[in-house]
């Protein structure tokens, strides 16, 4: 079978060899049917630690935001994220009769060059994120679109305040633990190893496959201002889970960025100065453009040390 077809080989049974019985078509279905009837399971399950303390059911939307029901809100996210994206990521590997640890290349073994690039890819990724957000900001749109997409920033960061206040060491070790690694390696199972994945073999065209999956990535979060520098990441994720195969790349850099992350919110927040402005300060542009230069050169730098194969 030559290198670029992607259609399973099959057995005289006319079931492939490969155990995928569904089509590409097939297997999206599995995973979307499935995402749709974990996420309700999840939103369900996320309420009952609000309950739990004594929350009653109509106030929960607003205990949520509450910082006094903090530690409830980071365990009721920890619930919704392991529904939403761990659980159709297994159904959909039990369907098509793969194991986990195979179809996620989770025992793929990267050599030390691949690393030692990634790790400057993920340094460079923070200026280039920055200059994402910049120009996000800097896209012009209608006046009531703007109205609009700010309410839901500020729906975001009063979320965020809410989920993030951390008063000590305790409070930050447990919210890198749910905030940051948690989500980080859910959903490069789910976006990278199964989306992207799915998309791979139902398009015929890779390139395609990781622009579609990080618009849906980068859309998911709800944040218009942050479609880009989230869209940036997908990007940059997506190649490395391609060209690499081994998910455990894709978990680093993901959960670095988290991490990052809550640690300058863990510093605001002890300082009490945990604020939007503060949350929005960025590089300067022109060392988001030095940012993305080096990334680039990492970036096929890093593509020179894996194996060059367009089968996923």
């Amino acid at each position: 079978m030559e290198i670029n077809d992607l259609s399973p080989e099959k057995s005289p049974s006319g079931i492939p060899k490969n155990g995928e019985i569904y089509t590409p078509a097939g297997q999206f279905g599995i995973l979307f049917g499935t995402t749709i009837a974990c996420l309700i399971l999840g939103t369900f399950i996320a309420i009952i630690p609000f309950l739990v303390k004594g929350v009653s059911f109509v106030n929960v939307g607003t205990a949520m935001f509450d910082p006094k029901y903090a530690n409830a809100a980071r365990l009721a996210q920890t619930l919704s994220t392991i529904c939403m994206f761990l659980f159709p990521a297994l159904i959909l590997t039990a369907n098509i009769k793969k194991k986990p640890v195979e179809y996620f290349h989770l025992n793929a073994k990267s050599s030390v060059k691949t690393w030692q690039w990634l790790v400057l890819i993920v340094v460079c990724s923070f200026a280039v994120t920055g200059l994402m957000g910049d120009i996000n900001q800097w896209i012009p749109i209608p006046k009531n679109w703007a109205t609009y997409f700010q309410g839901l920033e500020d729906a975001y960061y009063k979320e965020v305040f809410a989920l993030m206040q951390m008063h000590g060491i305790g409070d930050l070790i447990v919210s890198i633990l749910l905030v940051a690694a948690l989500p980080a390696f859910l959903e490069e199972l789910y976006f990278r190893g199964s989306l992207q994945s799915v998309f791979v073999k139902w398009f015929k065209n890779p390139h395609v496959a990781i622009i579609v999956s990080s618009i849906i990535f980068s859309a998911i979060h709800g944040s218009y201002y942050g479609f880009l520098p989230r869209f940036f990441l997908g990007i940059a994720l997506g190649y490395i889970y391609y060209w690499g195969k081994d998910i455990k790349l894709n978990m680093f850099l993901h959960f670095i960025n988290n991490t990052v992350s809550v640690i300058g919110i863990y510093t605001l927040s002890v300082k009490h100065e945990l604020t939007k402005e503060k949350m929005d300060e960025s590089f300067p542009w022109y060392i988001g453009i030095m940012g993305l230069l080096v990334f680039l050169y990492a970036f096929f730098q890093f593509k020179k040390t894996v194996p060059q194969t367009n089968n996923l």
